[in-house]
């Protein structure tokens, strides 16, 4: 009768635990800009400031982008360029 009572307080406690698991982890995801929890039925982001912050970096980096592609551009110019003058200097 002892073990029997033992054993339902046992699963009890599992099933409490199982719950409070459940429950600390339901499912959510994390805010892309500094990480917080959020829920499932927001945005991407928990506040406005991290919103702001994600449209300013992703401004950067398109101007990045922008810099770098005209960089790769002016080399292949001048690569071209050099190429075509060794071949008519050589």
């Amino acid at each position: 009768m002892v073990q029997i009572q033992n054993k339902k307080k046992s699963e009890d406690s599992s099933t409490s635990k199982k719950q409070k698991w459940i429950k600390k982890w339901e499912p959510h995801k994390h805010c892309s800009v500094c990480g917080v929890a959020i829920g499932m039925d927001k945005e991407d982001f928990c506040s406005s400031k991290c919103s702001g912050e994600y449209q300013e970096w992703k401004l950067e980096q398109e101007k990045k982008n922008k810099r770098n592609s005209m960089m790769m551009m002016i080399l292949m110019g001048v690569m071209v360029l050099v190429l075509f003058l060794a071949t008519m200097l050589g």
